[in-house]
């Protein structure tokens, strides 16, 4: 599910992908889970929570050319403030 999700996320001008998946592909895969799994919605809620998606966030930046940010923000001890400038991004 959370793949599909970032499938649609990061689809800037959506052309399709490789295998010719489209984004109304995706939607309807993402329905089609809905359909086949009653607690799919509740297990949604709990793990995308707001501490979960900043922990992902860290992790992703740590492994974004080789943690670059994080090492920069590390030297000017930015105390991880350089999160809350991301989420003002988005």
């Amino acid at each position: 599910m959370i793949e599909a999700y970032c499938g649609v996320a990061n689809s800037n001008n959506f052309s399709g992908s490789a295998d010719g998946t489209s984004e109304l592909d995706i939607a309807l895969g993402i329905g089609k889970l809905f359909i086949q799994n009653d607690t799919l919605e509740n297990d949604l809620i709990v793990s995308i929570s707001k501490e979960n998606c900043r922990e992902g966030m860290q992790n992703y930046l740590k492994k974004y050319s080789n943690g670059r940010l994080v090492e920069l923000a590390n030297q000017i001890n930015d105390h991880n403030d350089y999160l809350n400038l991301l989420k003002e991004k988005c």
